[in-house]
């Protein structure tokens, strides 16, 4: 047994309550293996490590600190908007945690869609050692994504029988290994996951619950190719042959602009300065909008109601709420 904290966001009835800033998820991490909330020290001490990157490429702290000050559109604990809605797992790339995904969790909830995610199972486990350990990490990060699933389903806001879940880098192979072992997901999203690359592909393929011909979700995988550790490979996803594939170059984004620092233009503090410290260009933050807009028609078209979530989005103006339990 271990604590796995759940992040859930959801349609809020009304905008009142305190907004959280991106320092509120940052903190989130710091309780990640406990079963309260991260206290102070803690949270300043992840707030330390995550400044120096930035500032090592010369960022001023006084930025750093203003973005993660910046507000976000997302509320603690409103009361849910009456109504069930598809849900939508994001699963974490190693070492990740909410605060990675949090943009795009945002944008999807506020076009009518439960979004829960969790801690990567490396910040839970440790980091891999070596490939070797590919298929067995990423069976246990299917177990994670399928235990907040069962969390998720007590909620009276959550329609059980519209699931997809989204993964980022390492994700997409906890994201790919779930829907191998649930025929219940609709749809899955490769955010430049590692199912689009030949690295660790035996180790992979040795995951217990490994099995192509169980996919039956429509996949969507959006790669870039700025990285060459992320050198594409086509070879797993041709293995998929009773759900279709569809495949998405990105430009103009490094695999880590995949994670909400591709969405820094969406808190509006010294983008410049950030962006360019990430490796980002002008059109990187155009790009990470195209990429968070195809992942929501994609959802739209598999296991949502788009004329009823454009409606939920225009009731909602601010509409994300996150609650992190």
């Amino acid at each position: 047994p271990r604590h796995l904290q759940l992040a859930i966001w959801y349609p809020m009835s009304d905008a009142g309550g305190r907004r959280l800033t991106y320092r509120d998820y940052l903190a989130l991490a710091s309780a990640e293996t406990t079963s309260s909330a991260g206290t102070a020290t803690l949270a300043a001490q992840d707030e330390v490590g995550f400044i120096a990157p930035f500032v090592s490429k010369g960022v001023p702290v006084a930025v750093v600190r203003r973005w993660l000050s910046a507000q976000m559109m997302a509320t603690w604990d409103a009361p849910p908007f009456p109504g069930r809605y598809p849900l939508v797992v994001i699963a974490q790339g190693n070492g990740e945690s909410a605060h990675d995904q949090a943009v795009l969790a945002e944008y999807l909830t506020s076009h009518g869609y439960v979004v829960a995610t969790c801690p990567s199972q490396t910040r839970i486990s440790g980091a891999l050692a070596t490939e070797d350990q590919i298929g067995a990490s990423a069976e246990d990060e299917a177990r994670d994504l399928e235990f907040v699933i069962a969390q998720t389903a007590s909620r009276f806001d959550v329609n059980m029988r519209r699931i997809a879940v989204v993964g980022h880098s390492f994700g997409a192979r906890g994201a790919l290994v779930l829907a191998m072992r649930r025929p219940d997901i609709g749809a899955l999203v490769s955010l430049d996951g590692g199912i689009g690359t030949a690295t660790g592909l035996m180790s992979f393929r040795a995951a217990p619950s490994f099995a192509p011909d169980a996919v039956h979700a429509p996949v969507l995988h959006i790669y870039e190719t700025m990285d060459a550790f992320m050198n594409p490979d086509w070879t797993l996803l041709r293995s998929i042959h009773n759900a279709p594939v569809w495949i998405a170059r990105a430009d103009a984004m490094h695999h880590h602009h995949f994670t909400s620092l591709g969405g820094l233009g969406s808190l509006g503090a010294c983008v410049g300065t950030l962006l360019a410290a990430t490796g980002g260009i002008a059109t990187t933050m155009r790009s990470f909008v195209e990429v968070a807009t195809a992942v929501r028609v994609f959802l739209d078209a598999y296991i949502g109601d788009a004329p009823v979530a454009f409606a939920r989005a225009q009731m909602a103006s601010q509409s994300s709420t996150a609650h992190g339990l």
